[in-house]
């Protein structure tokens, strides 16, 4: 019970975030082709299918264009696009 407690379907929200925000700033110090980056976009379609924009309201997505260029079928982008 206690491994299970530990587990990431068990932190609150404030640790989740923690952690993406974690992940976003160790991928960019990562470059595109190193073995972390490429593992983690060879399993990002397990994560959110084909694109990532797909479940985002339009309004929401015309305000994040405006201010950057994203890739919605980059888990790099959609962790940037989360910070």
């Amino acid at each position: 019970a206690e491994a299970a407690a530990g587990h990431p379907f068990f932190w609150d929200s404030s640790v989740r975030l923690q952690f993406l925000l974690d992940v976003s700033d160790r991928l960019d110090g990562e470059a595109a082709g190193s073995a972390l980056a490429l593992t983690l976009e060879t399993h990002a379609p397990l994560v959110f299918g084909a694109e990532w924009s797909g479940g985002l309201a339009s309004i929401l997505l015309a305000d994040m264009q405006g201010r950057r260029k994203y890739n919605f079928q980059l888990l790099r982008d959609l962790l940037q696009a989360v910070r």
